[in-house]
This record gives C-alpha cells, sequence and structure tokens, in this order.
C-alpha cells in the first residue's frame, strides 16, 4: 500500500481539483474516498504504469466520477414543503 502514500502526497491538489468540478461541501470526503476506492480495488495498476510512473489522469477520471456520482445522488432527493 505504498502507492497510496505516493499519491496522497498531491492531496491538496486532489482537494481543489473536487473543488473545481463544482463542489464546495464534500471535498475532503470524496478525496478520502478515493483512497479507500483505490485500496479496496487494488488499482496501483491503474494508478501507476509499467514504469512505475505517476497517472495522474487516473486519479483526476476517478474524482470527476465520484463528483458526478454524488451531484447525481443530490438531485435524486425528493424535496417536499413544510
Amino acid at each position: 500500500m505504498e502507492y497510496i502514500n505516493e499519491i496522497a502526497k498531491h492531496h491538496d491538489k486532489w482537494v481543489r481539483s473536487v473543488a473545481a468540478y463544482g463542489e464546495k461541501n464534500y471535498t475532503e470526503d470524496i478525496v478520502q474516498e478515493m483512497y479507500l476506492q483505490l485500496v479496496r480495488y487494488k488499482a496501483e495498476h491503474k494508478a501507476f504504469n509499467e514504469d512505475g510512473v505517476f497517472n495522474m489522469n487516473y486519479i483526476y477520471r476517478t474524482l470527476f466520477n465520484m463528483t458526478r456520482s454524488l451531484k447525481k445522488s443530490k438531485g435524486n432527493i425528493k424535496k417536499i414543503s413544510i
């Protein structure tokens, strides 16, 4: 799991990118969930290429998809007037 430490070195960059995708309230939560998904799905081979070079595009895409999923699920909440 050493690869997570390498990815976590860029934590501030990940938080800023989630905020740039339009999510202001759950930026840290989304980034933390991304770390958990990388561990859960053993995605080291996706986060790094064969030469051991860090693949930032994979992380950005993962964060973008997670942000989009959160926005979509928030939109499905039915609101009623009181």
